[in-house]
């Protein structure tokens, strides 16, 4: 699992804190975390085919992340 919050926003919630202990936190600046380095550096290093997405604002952020993933 790898958690992207976007940098513009609060903390993630305390309540989530326990299940994403030991995952890596990328920041992000856009609404696509494929905008961010650090996201496909770990992509490759893992060598990902197939991507599991959620969020809290589907119709923006996971969207746009499932657009420029499938490019």
């Amino acid at each position: 699992m790898i958690v992207v919050k976007l940098i513009k926003l609060d903390e993630i919630d305390k309540s989530l804190i326990e299940f994403i202990e030991g995952y890596p936190i990328i920041e992000k600046e856009t609404f696509s975390c494929f905008r961010c380095n650090k996201l496909r550096e770990i992509l490759a290093k893992i060598n990902r085919k197939t991507l599991l997405l959620s969020g809290i604002e589907t119709r923006i952020c996971a969207f746009q992340t499932a657009l420029d993933a499938i490019k």
